[in-house]
This record gives C-alpha cells, structure tokens and sequence, in this order.
C-alpha cells in the first residue's frame, strides 16, 4: 500500500489533468457545502458560491461572468404577462447601475420606436400632449422612458432602476383610457348586440328583393353567429401581438445592458493593464545610468597607470 502511495505521489500530472482535478475537487466542495446547509435554505447566494470557488481556488470574478452568462440565457425566454390593465414584462439583473449606460438605452429604444425625445417642442409641453413623441426622465439611478402611438392608443413605459448591486427593468403597455386586456367575456356580447342588428337589415333587403323577410333574418342570424369566433380570433391576434412587442422590448434591453455591463468589465481591465504596463515603463526609465563591468573598468585604470 505505501509502495503504491509513493507512485502517485511520484507522478507528474499534465494541465489537463491538473484541471480535472481542481474541477472535481471545487465540485465535491460545493456538494459538501449545500450538504451542510441543506437544513437551514434550500439553495446558495451568489456570495456563497463565489466563497466556495475562493476556497477551491478558483477567481470568484469568473464565477460573476458565469452568473451573467446563464442570466443572458435565462432572462430572455420569460414572457410577458397580461394583466387587467396592462402587458408587463420584468426582469431582475445582477448588474451594478452606472449613468453612462443611460444614453446607449435610449437611443436604443427611440431607435426601436422610431421615435426621439428631441422632437418635444414649447407646443407639446404646453398642451402636455406627447403622442408619437419619446418622453424621457433621467436620475443618477433611474430612467424612465415613455411613448405613446400618434393616435394616443397605446402607451408603452419603460423602467431601468437600480436597487442595490442588481438592476429592475421593466417594460409596460397600456391601452387608451387604461381599458382592460382581457375582454374575452365581451366577445359573445357582440354577437348578442349586432345579431338582431344583421336580422333587421337582412330582412329590409331580402323584403325589398324578394318580397319576404325570413332569407334576410336567416342570414342574419347566421352572420351574427359567425361573429363570435371571428371578434376572438383577431382579439387574441392583437393581444398577442402587442405581448410580444413588450417582450421583445425586454430582451432587447436585457441583451444591450449585460453586454454593455461586459464592455466596461473589459475596458476596466484593459485600463488597469494599461496603467500597470505604463508604471513599469516609467520605473525603467528612472533607473540609474549603464554601469560598467568592474574588468573593464580596472583594464582602464592599467592602461592610464602605464601611460
């Protein structure tokens, strides 16, 4: 058993092997860390995973970029909601909030929209009417955005707020008058109100054509029962297209924040290693000037005592 021991002791292990064995060791530490507080939570905090990746070894700033990354991932296929009043959609990111970020969104969405919060002129803020215009509010930690369609139909909002080291972004629309969403009772009132509506007018014509009624309140009937599907089928058309647009407003400014929150990660440290490589440049200009090998400078010396 020792003589065996001593053999793998002896080994030299590649890069490759060295990884694995750093992987699984960091993988047999988390088990035993979510082991020993399975009985108090049912899951980690970022701050435990990255103390449980210092302790194995490795950078708990690659465990953040991982974290973002399945962020990415995962913020981007959640739906919006309906709500009676509006389509929402909101999602949370482990993002620190940095002001510089606030032009790049907004010209993102004024570009989306079609739309600029510099088209507001003395007119429009005197009769407060911003229909097919952006109306923007800035703050060193928020933003709010707004744009309602040239007809004041619909009105989307959007909401950047920092909380702490995660960031809330939240992306809203509402219909004129803040009318509901879900009307799907009201759709066989429709048919109820215009069937008699259909029966009258079928009869008139039908009366007048063919000298009598019931062909036209027939048709009537038929036509006003047809109408339910039909009401349905392009309400549930239109929610959804509008749904999707707030969805889609969210993944893009999902996308566009992380990877802005990449950029100036990357230009962080691009800078520091700038700086440090400057730093060194400026140590070995001030250094003292050539100093000459003692031979030489004693062969000198002889030379000048015999001359």
């Amino acid at each position: 058993m020792n003589s065996i021991k001593s053999i793998v002791k002896k080994k030299i292990y590649t890069q490759s092997e060295v990884s694995e064995i750093f992987r699984k060791a960091a993988q047999l530490e988390a088990e035993r860390k979510i082991s020993r507080d399975n009985e108090s939570s049912s899951g980690l905090s970022l701050s435990e995973i990255e103390q449980i990746a210092a302790e194995s070894g490795i950078d708990p700033e690659l465990i953040r970029d991982v974290v973002n990354h399945m962020g990415d991932v995962s913020q981007v296929t959640v739906e919006a909601a309906v709500k009676s009043d509006e389509i929402v959609s909101e999602r949370w990111l482990d993002v620190v909030f940095t002001p510089s970020i606030i032009e790049d969104i907004v010209t993102e969405l004024n570009h989306k929209y079609g739309t600029s919060d510099k088209d507001i002129t003395w007119w429009d803020d005197l009769w407060k009417n911003y229909d097919g215009k952006a109306k923007v509010r800035k703050s060193k930690s928020s933003l709010e955005w707004q744009y309602s369609d040239e007809f004041g139909m619909y009105t989307t909002r959007v909401l950047i707020q920092s909380r702490g080291e995660r960031l809330r972004i939240r992306v809203s629309k509402r219909q004129f008058f803040k009318m509901n969403w879900n009307q799907g009772q009201y759709d066989f009132l429709y048919s109820l109100v215009f069937t008699p509506v259909f029966m009258i007018l079928g009869g008139t014509a039908t009366l007048k054509a063919m000298e009598s009624i019931w062909p036209g309140v027939a048709a009537g009937i038929l036509l006003g029962s047809l109408l339910y599907p039909v009401v349905k089928f392009f309400r549930n058309k239109s929610l959804s297209k509008h749904r999707g647009e707030v969805t889609d407003t969210a993944n893009t400014l999902t996308e566009l924040i992380l990877q802005l929150f990449k950029n100036q990660k990357t230009s962080g440290v691009s800078e520091t290693g700038s700086t440090k490589a400057e730093k060194d440049f400026r140590e070995i200009e001030i250094s003292e000037g050539i100093h000459e090998p003692e031979e030489s400078s004693s062969l000198r010396n002889n030379l000048k005592e015999n001359s």
